[in-house]
């Protein structure tokens, strides 16, 4: 009875050491091969999100998951192809002359360039979040008619506006707007571009 119950016990601790070492085999391997490229994956996904198209994931993998970041790195190729960084468009942005806002589709200020902000004295700060009514001078039915024609055609180009600074102070300016809509045709905001005139008008 004692032999067969030692050769039990020896059967199983020999079972139970053979399915822990081959469990930490099973573990390490698939640490290598599945979770660190699955990790890795989604650290470069969230850096990919931020705007550096530079990302890439390097690791070594078979199977699937090899398959996976082989599409992720030509997605990722394909983009650079085709986008523009974000640092270059805010470059562009920063260095136009002319005035841009841009405001949602409940027309609240979500961007406002360097030359908006220096003619209308305001930090882009202090703009974001106030509705586009702000920035606006002059009789709200003007106003609402090129909005109404904008909405309709998707733009409107070079009318006369009037804006307000932070001062209180109105000046005439030359304006353009223009609709964003995404893939699905959906209102997804506008974009306001408008010059000074103030110097043209007394000239004339």
């Amino acid at each position: 009875h004692q032999q067969i119950v030692r050769t039990i016990l020896f059967v199983i601790a020999l079972n139970v050491a053979v399915a822990f070492v081959l469990g930490a085999v099973l573990f390490v391997a698939s640490k290598k091969i599945v979770f660190d490229p699955l990790i890795e994956l989604a650290h470069a996904s969230s850096r990919l999100a931020k705007g550096d198209l530079s990302t890439l994931v390097k690791v070594r993998t078979t199977g699937e998951v090899k398959t996976l970041v082989d599409s992720f790195n030509e997605m990722v190729k394909n983009l650079e192809k085709v986008t523009v960084s974000k640092d270059y468009v805010d470059n562009i942005i920063r260095s136009m002359i002319n005035t841009l806002i841009v405001v949602s589709p409940d027309d609240k200020i979500i961007r406002a360039n360097d030359a908006a902000c220096r003619l209308l004295g305001y930090e882009e700060e202090e703009l974001i979040g106030r509705p586009a009514e702000t920035i606006f001078g002059g009789e709200r039915s003007r106003k609402d008619s090129w909005m109404k024609t904008m909405l309709a055609d998707g733009r409107v180009g070079n009318i006369e506006e009037s804006y307000r600074a932070k001062n209180g102070r109105e000046f005439p300016v030359l304006f353009s707007a223009s609709v964003m809509r995404d893939d699905n045709n959906l209102f997804r905001g506008a974009v306001y571009v408008a010059q000074d005139i103030t110097e043209r008008k007394r000239a004339r």
